[in-house]
């Protein structure tokens, strides 16, 4: 009984797989709406594209800009403030949550 449990799973696993082939080998061969979707993901890689040089551009801007309060030092309440380097460095730029 375990037996033919075992084979009837692996005609199951052949099958899957077979149906698998099949469709992959038919998605290559979609004409009109395969060349729309290949145009569509060329204008999704340019936005990204576009998007990270900005992203990288900003950065860079910022911390060209806060890198002149690296270090410095300010007396507040009579206690002495280190200004953090949050934004002096290009590694905490990219950082989504602060320490």
């Amino acid at each position: 009984m375990l037996q033919d449990l075992r084979h009837s799973c692996g005609v199951c696993n052949g099958c899957c797989a077979s149906v698998y082939v099949v469709v992959f080998l038919s998605l290559q061969f979609l004409g009109p709406i395969q060349l729309y979707i290949n145009r569509m993901l060329t204008d999704v890689k340019q936005m990204f594209f576009m998007f990270m040089v900005t992203i990288l551009a900003f950065s860079m801007s910022l911390t060209r800009l806060f890198a002149y309060y690296q270090g410095m030092t300010r007396i507040e309440d009579g206690e002495l403030e280190e200004q953090p380097d949050q934004f002096a460095k290009y590694q905490p730029v990219f950082q989504c949550c602060p320490k």
